[in-house]
This record gives C-alpha cells, sequence and structure tokens, in this order.
C-alpha cells in the first residue's frame, strides 16, 4: 500500500466515524471560536441542522449564564486539542 493510499483510506475511516458516532461532536474554529463542523447527533441534539451551526459562536450554544466561562475557556484553547467542558448545549427554542 502507497502512503498516499493509507492517507485516503485514514480520512474515509474518520470521516465515517464522525457520521456515525452516536454522540454529539462539534469543532471549533480556535482563533474567533466559531463551529466549522458538526456531526449528524450533534445536529439532534441541537435542534439545528449542520448548517445552521456552522458558523455560530461558542458562545451562542450555551446558556447566557455560562458565556463568560465559555469564553474564558475558548480563550486558552488554540493548540487543536480536544476540550471536554462539561457546559451544557442549549437547545434551539429553549430557553
Amino acid at each position: 500500500m502507497t502512503s498516499s493510499h493509507l492517507t485516503s483510506s485514514s480520512e474515509a475511516l474518520y470521516a465515517l466515524s464522525w457520521k456515525r458516532a452516536q454522540d454529539g461532536k462539534i469543532a471549533f474554529d480556535p482563533v474567533n471560536t466559531t463551529v466549522i463542523d458538526a456531526n449528524p447527533a450533534m445536529e439532534e441534539l441541537m435542534g439545528r441542522p449542520r448548517d445552521e451551526l456552522i458558523g455560530m459562536t461558542a458562545t451562542e450554544l450555551h446558556p447566557q449564564d455560562e458565556r463568560e466561562r465559555v469564553l474564558a475557556v475558548m480563550g486558552i484553547v488554540h493548540d487543536g486539542t480536544t476540550l471536554h467542558t462539561g457546559f451544557h448545549i442549549q437547545r434551539k427554542g429553549v430557553k
């Protein structure tokens, strides 16, 4: 197998696992804290389609009383690491 074939297979496997994951996954641009991708499970959790989630800021996804803390945490993550925060998400239409 060539290196490019392995890369292509790895990318396809990653894309499939992202799409089929049972837990909601979301990816942010660490510089401006906007959503760059969301998997189908996250769409279901948020009550929003992927195209609506993409471009939203991290603060728009959380209840008002957590937004300051969300910004503080997002401000320290710039190296591409995975972050599990324990924040609540705010489903569309729920205050």
